[in-house]
């Protein structure tokens, strides 16, 4: 018991963790929050879908019930896939009182597209309409996992996995950056540059390891140098959202894995994190 104890003060970092609602893909909510809870993380970044979207009383009693605070909304695939842009979402988040959404750039366009543009001035003009922030994410240079047959069809523009662009557009519009340290695709980002020319203006992290073309792996596995990390944010006094974006083994699955996720909150712990 004083082991846990000791381990809790120490707690210097709130840890949340992303989860999408169609995972598993015939379960519900509340398994996932039942679960996750289990787990050690303090909060969550839900992934819009069909069974949180139009959920709020429910997601605010599950909130409750587990002492999850949803911290942060991702935007829905339709909205990020530029079929529907849907303001519904930020009346949503404005309800629950999410700190802010998680945004993608256009799926395969530029960042200095024209439609691009249009998609960034309404998603910030919403921004000060309802006084949720956004946090535009660096994207990866290709598809991973389960959707990696997708590379044989599409291809991402380069400037959206540029962290100076994707700076340039987040000054722009008046975002904060959700950083993603598995798009980044560099074991040590702590020591790059660009990431340092970024930093202030990170608001959201979405963390996990990997390694070469196996992508979102919990800390305990892949190269990810994470005591290195953890000591940068501490060092920098980083005040924004750490969130596990952590899908083991398969995002889309009839099952969700806790353990990993449990796993690498216990690797930020035993860091006196």
């Amino acid at each position: 018991m004083m082991n846990g104890l000791k381990i809790l003060n120490m707690k210097k970092f709130k840890l949340n963790v992303s989860i999408t609602d169609f995972a598993p893909l015939f379960g519900n909510l509340e398994y996932l929050f039942k679960g996750l809870k289990e787990t050690g993380v303090d909060g969550l970044e839900i992934v819009l879908g069909i069974k949180s979207r139009w959920s709020e009383n429910y997601l605010l009693n599950l909130s409750k019930k587990y002492n999850l605070e949803i911290n942060t909304f991702h935007q829905s695939m339709w909205s990020g896939g530029g079929l529907y842009l849907d303001e519904g979402m930020f009346r949503l988040a404005k309800k629950i009182n999410v700190k802010g959404i998680t945004i993608h750039p256009l799926v395969f366009r530029s960042l200095n597209s024209n439609a691009t543009e249009k998609y960034f001035k309404k998603l910030s003009l919403w921004q000060k309409k309802y006084g949720i922030k956004l946090f535009l994410e660096n994207m990866p240079s290709r598809f991973g996992g389960a959707f990696e047959f997708l590379n044989n069809f599409y291809t991402f523009t380069k400037d959206v996995g540029d962290l100076g662009e994707i700076y340039k557009k987040a000054q722009e519009y008046g975002f904060l950056i959700t950083f993603d340290s598995t798009h980044f695709d560099n074991y040590k980002p702590h020591e790059n540059k660009e990431f340092k020319e970024i930093f202030s203006k990170i608001g959201n992290i979405h963390l996990s390891s990997f390694e070469g073309k196996i992508e979102h792996l919990p800390l305990n596995k892949g190269k990810f140098d994470s005591k290195g990390f953890f000591n940068y944010l501490d060092k920098n006094n980083y005040k924004g959202i750490i969130t596990f974006e952590i899908y083991y083994p398969s995002v889309i699955s009839l099952g969700y894995d806790f353990k990993p996720i449990k796993e690498s909150v216990e690797v930020v712990r035993k860091l006196g994190y």
